[in-house]
């Protein structure tokens, strides 16, 4: 009932801006209450001629498109919101939802990488989108790039938040990177064991180097 009474109220909306609330509430009803997703597009797609900028009807629109596989159509609503709300944090969710899925659903690692730096540029600090691209890199085996983000993290983390097995995981890296850097790899296994004593990678690396180094 309350669908027919908003379909009814959409038409004689005094304005654009109420005709565009009240399709955005039905978008809602036909989405969340009534789950049907194309009804809801019909919706949203209506609002959002009458104004193409309106972030929420763009996210609203992305979701509907996630809900039916249609990724490309999602990425592009998403960019378009993001381009409306410009090089702000508010754009921050919508970069990691882009390289989200481009990384699990379209299977694009480059362009995911494009997305995830896209919000380190907008906060430096963004723990999560480092760690997004910390497990592009370990898929692709690029340890050069894993090496330079984990040091990033560690740099932002406290050692808790940061964990014993990225310590491990950077210790490794640094020691198979120089020989020469022994001293910091173990003294990182050893923040990895503070955290841990009984992880058995920070055991391991911790005796490879004092083997190597005859500190028995």
């Amino acid at each position: 009932q309350l669908v027919q009474v908003l379909s009814t109220v959409s038409s004689l909306a005094p304005n654009a801006r109420t005709r565009q609330e009240i399709l955005c509430e039905l978008g809602d009803l036909y989405s969340h209450n009534l789950r049907e997703v194309d009804k809801a597009k019909e919706a949203f797609e209506e609002a959002l001629l009458l104004d193409e900028n309106n972030v929420r009807v763009l996210r609203s629109l992305a979701g509907l498109h996630d809900e039916k596989g249609e990724w490309l159509g999602s990425i592009d609503l998403r960019k378009r919101a993001a381009k409306v709300l410009g090089e702000t944090v508010s754009a921050i969710p919508l970069w990691m939802e882009i390289g989200t899925i481009e990384a699990r659903h379209k299977n694009a690692p480059d362009l995911a990488l494009k997305a995830f730096q896209k919000v380190v540029l907008l906060d430096p600090k963004n723990f999560e989108a480092l760690d997004a691209q910390a497990a592009i890199h370990r898929d692709r085996n690029n340890t050069k790039a894993l090496l330079k983000v984990l040091k990033a993290q560690e740099a932002l983390a406290t050692p808790e938040e940061f964990g014993a097995d990225r310590f491990v995981e950077l210790a490794t890296l640094v020691h198979n990177e120089n020989n020469k850097t022994n001293k910091k790899a173990l003294a990182l296994y050893m923040k990895a064991l503070a955290l841990d004593p009984s992880l058995a990678g920070g055991l391991a690396g911790v005796d490879t180097i004092c083997r190597k180094e005859e500190r028995w």
